[in-house]
């Protein structure tokens, strides 16, 4: 029988200033990006979580649905105001990566790793994302969405036939169930603790976990951005999260969106 997460419980000894002051949960929504979008434009305060046990139109990027079933996974998003310009965005996508790769570590000993710019893999297999989706004037940015998804007690047989080869779960990683409740504290926990100095211009800490945490450096990858195709060897990330690929010509490509392919190597 699923346990459904309340916000007095989640909220009990979370020990956060910012993440998680505030914690809506619903059954069933269609999309936790939809509501938080529409919270924060209403004025809701930073570090505001959202989160359901289902969601019927869950998003993924570039426009692709979310397989969320009721009560197997983490289906949340976290509203987020950073005083930073749209061009730096990739700087939050990088924070929340760290952080959620981190608490599951923390969590389960598994060696999540970080697939650029938003997957979280475990053995080559996808067990989360990260979107992030954002409100913006001019030269700044009002709020942020990051919506997190991660599979934590699917079993392999209930994902979609298309998604049984390239996706994993916690649980069928670890061989038993995982605590929803503990591994969400964890990672509002973590979120805040990159969150909080990222805010104040503190870049490199981030930058330089995602290098450790990251399945991408190092690859020869194939990437995909705007009806462009790049092939070439991930070498780093920039301040600002964009990947960096040094192409067979020796030329250094910096990519700031899209998609990439880790490709296979003799």
């Amino acid at each position: 029988m699923t346990n459904f997460l309340v916000p007095d419980e989640i909220k009990s000894g979370l020990g956060t200033n910012v993440i998680g002051r505030e914690v809506y949960c619903f059954r069933e929504t269609k999309s936790t990006q939809t509501v938080a979008q529409e919270l924060a434009q209403g004025g809701a305060e930073e570090g505001t979580v959202v989160l359901a046990e289902e969601q019927t139109a869950g998003k993924g990027r570039m426009g692709r649905n979310w397989f969320s079933p009721p009560g197997e996974g983490i289906w949340t998003s976290v509203i987020l105001r950073p005083p930073t310009s749209p061009s730096q965005m990739g700087r939050v996508l990088l924070t929340c990566a760290v952080a959620v790769a981190e608490a599951i570590r923390k969590e389960t000993e598994l060696p999540a790793l970080i697939k650029w710019p938003n997957d979280l893999l475990i053995g080559g297999r996808k067990v989360g994302g990260i979107l992030t989706e954002m409100a913006a004037e001019m030269d700044r940015v009002k709020f942020v969405v990051v919506g997190i998804g991660i599979n934590v007690n699917l079993e392999r047989e209930k994902f979609p036939e298309e998604l049984q080869k390239g996706a994993t779960s916690l649980r069928e990683e670890m061989g038993e169930e995982i605590s929803r409740l503990h591994l969400l504290q964890e990672i509002l926990k973590t979120l805040e603790e990159y969150y909080i100095p990222l805010k104040g211009g503190q870049v490199e800490k981030v930058a330089n976990r995602w290098r450790q945490l990251s399945a991408t450096l190092g690859r020869q990858i194939r990437a995909s951005f705007q009806g462009e195709i790049i092939e070439g060897r991930a070498t780093d990330i920039d301040s600002d999260g964009a990947l960096l690929i040094r192409l067979d010509s020796g030329f250094v490509k910096r990519l700031l969106g899209g998609d990439v392919t880790l490709l296979e190597e003799e």
